[in-house]
């Protein structure tokens, strides 16, 4: 398993209002939802180009602005 890049540490820091780093590519596919049932229409899953996590930003106020895909 590769450890999260120091950009991606440093995204789920931040806000919901941060933008994503420049690694982080907005996953168009369907196949994200599958992966992590409490995505919700109006949040965004991201893939980082460098480290492979996923992040997800939410715009749900109950959830963290930033967080890991679920595995």
């Amino acid at each position: 398993m590769i450890a999260r890049c120091r950009a991606c540490q440093l995204q789920l820091c931040k806000s919901r209002e941060e933008r994503p780093h420049a690694d982080l590519k907005a996953v168009v596919d369907g196949s994200i939802e599958a992966k992590d049932s409490a995505i919700k229409g109006r949040d965004t899953a991201y893939t980082c180009q460098k480290c492979g996590t996923g992040l997800v930003n939410s715009t749900d106020k109950t959830e963290p602005g930033w967080r890991k895909l679920a595995a």
